[in-house]
């Protein structure tokens, strides 16, 4: 086992010390490691594994400074450093455990090739506009995710703030072009969009940051995040900490298509949760996104008969949680009045549901 491994470490640091390094593991070579070995690979030429070991249980840095270097085998990689070069193609699988090193160079998927990663999202983040990953990616389970993907022409990502619950792999791709129609005149659809794989888009359920290319954007007009199944676009929204560089949701994505609009019309959003009783904090209260963006507003909470329990004028998130403690876990009717001014309004109204999250 010590020889092997020693073996090993040795072939390695010596393919390291070449300019044109490159790595490869014969058909019929056995290779075994424990938790122990940490192995560091530097090269700029291509990389093969040809044999059962996946480096699985070995911690294996590998920075690629190459250009056009190919990737082939199946890989299990403790983390992933682009240093320099153009582009790196995979042509084989490899699944990522910690983290990603954007530096130099973009990492290209290829039609059939795999690539997952199970680290955290602050481990993926350092991705730029020269470094990035072009085709599918692929993350597991719920919670917050963050792909730092895009196009041939440009760096595109996608964050999701907390995907709904621990299900399947969801694989995201960039695309360039324009994923959906509209019938909707007061909207108009942006290049650039992204798709994801995932057996049912309803357990999705997340909000999303997504970038803005700032020169698509009229006079006037502000961005917001749009979905689509397959038919017309489906208007999400856009809420504060949106600019001109990204836009983040302010609905959930519960479609396999997102893509970013442009509208002069800025709507609220109405969020149809409330989980008061012991929650995080996230929907301690009633939400409506948009809001500060009008003079003037009115929000009436109904019960389910339609009696009166409570009204607010120039509603905001930030007001006292006591109210919503109080209510009884079900289904109630929220109108909002909005405009800019009490004399002219358009009126928006929505079920919203209270739920006991202990």
């Amino acid at each position: 086992m010590l020889m092997k491994l020693h073996l090993l470490l040795f072939i390695i640091s010596a393919f390291m010390t070449a300019a044109n390094a490159q790595i490869a593991v014969s058909e019929n070579a056995v290779m075994t490691g424990t938790n122990d070995p940490i192995i560091s690979v530097s090269t700029s030429g291509n990389v093969t594994n040809a044999a059962d070991y996946k480096f699985d249980d070995t911690q294996l840095y590998l920075d690629l400074s190459g250009n056009d270097q190919q990737i082939n085998g199946e890989w299990t990689t403790f983390a992933l450093r682009l240093s320099g070069g153009n582009e790196k193609f995979l042509n084989g699988k490899m699944t990522v455990t910690n983290a990603f090193v954007f530096g130099e160079g973009k990492f290209v998927v290829n039609d059939g090739a795999s690539l997952v990663y199970t680290g955290a999202v602050e481990n993926a983040t350092s991705a730029n506009a020269s470094s990035y990953i072009i085709g599918q990616m692929t993350q597991r389970g719920g919670g917050p995710k963050f792909y730092p993907i895009g196009t041939e022409t440009r760096y595109a990502y996608i964050e999701f703030f907390d995907i709904d619950e621990d299900f399947e792999n969801i694989t995201v791709e960039a695309f360039d072009g324009f994923g959906m129609t509209t019938s909707d005149p007061s909207l108009r659809i942006l290049d650039g969009y992204w798709n994801i794989e995932i057996t049912d888009p309803s357990k999705i359920n997340s909000e999303v940051i997504v970038p803005v290319i700032p020169e698509l954007l009229a006079a006037g007009e502000d961005a917001v995040v749009i979905q689509s199944d397959g038919g017309f676009a489906t208007n999400l929204g856009s809420i504060p900490g949106s600019d001109q560089t990204q836009v983040i949701s302010a609905s959930p994505v519960t479609s396999t298509v997102v893509g970013v609009g442009a509208t002069t019309e800025i709507d609220i959003t109405i969020h149809e949760l409330i989980t008061p009783y012991g929650s995080p904090g996230v929907f301690d209260q009633l939400k409506i996104h948009n809001l500060p963006g009008f003079a003037y507003n009115k929000v009436t909470l109904l019960d389910r008969y339609g009696v009166p329990l409570k009204e607010w004028e120039d509603y905001s998130n930030d007001m006292s949680t006591d109210f919503f403690k109080t209510l009884s876990p079900g289904n109630y009717i929220c109108i909002v009045e909005y405009g800019a001014s009490k004399g002219n309004v358009r009126k928006k109204s929505q079920m919203v549901t209270v739920l006991k999250s202990r």
